[in-house]
Order: structure tokens, then sequence, then C-alpha cells
């Protein structure tokens, strides 16, 4: 069975930030943290340019930053080391963290503590260089 276009807001909570909003999903046994960078997809799209680039971009620092958290392949997130890998984007996100619900706990913290306040604003600075 198809899903309806909007079926990844379904049951979705989100988080409004002044860069954009972080969409949370639950499926199965994972929760799917989607960031949608509206500010930096503007600028993106002010250079005529779209966001499958702008998830190339963000996808290539994190890969430079941190390199054993980046998934290629969405794999079943209990084979996760730390319990939580970033991926590239979905159809509305520049990329996503996925965690295994057993990790929720932590990949909140981590979120919370050292990836929204310390790495995240390198992350945005860097995507937003790449177009200068």
């Amino acid at each position: 069975m198809n899903a309806p276009p909007l079926a990844q807001y379904i049951n979705a909570q989100g988080y409004a930030f002044a860069w954009g909003h972080i969409l949370e999903r639950r499926c199965d046994n994972h929760i799917d943290w989607d960031f949608c960078l509206e500010a930096l997809l503007e600028r993106y799209h002010q250079q005529d340019l779209l966001l499958n680039d702008l998830q190339q971009a963000t996808f290539l620092v994190l890969e430079a930053t941190l390199p054993g958290m980046v998934g290629y392949e969405r794999e079943t997130s209990a084979a996760y080391r730390q319990g939580w890998h970033l991926y590239q984007g979905t159809v509305i996100s520049a990329f996503t963290l996925r965690c295994h619900f057993s990790r929720e706990a932590e990949a909140r913290h981590w979120l919370s503590t050292i990836f929204l306040p310390l790495l995240f604003p390198g992350l945005l600075y860097q995507v937003q260089e790449a177009i200068q």
C-alpha cells in the first residue's frame, strides 16, 4: 500500500528553532529526528541549489566531524554501536539522526548537551560557507 504524501507527519512531533525545526517520528524499534534546515535551505535556493545539494554538503561536514557516527545505508538500529547514527536526509530534511528505542534517553541527552549546543553551530557555519 502506498503511503500518502504527508505520511511522515502522522503522529510526529516537532521542535522549532530559528534555523528550522526537528521533526521527531517513531517507527517500529527506532526514533528518527529529521533536521529541517529551512533558513539554510532558503539560502541554497537563492543560489539556485536544491535540498539535495544541502543534504550532500551537510553530509560531508558530518562525515568529517563525526565519522564514527555516520551511516550510509539505514541498517537495523539495534546494530548501532553507540545506539544512534546520522544519515543523509529524507525528502524533507538535510539529515536524520536514527536511534534505537532502548537508547532514547542517552540519545536525547547527547542531542541536548553535545550535538545541538557544541557541534551543530559549527556544522551550520561550514555548510553555509560551502555556498559563499
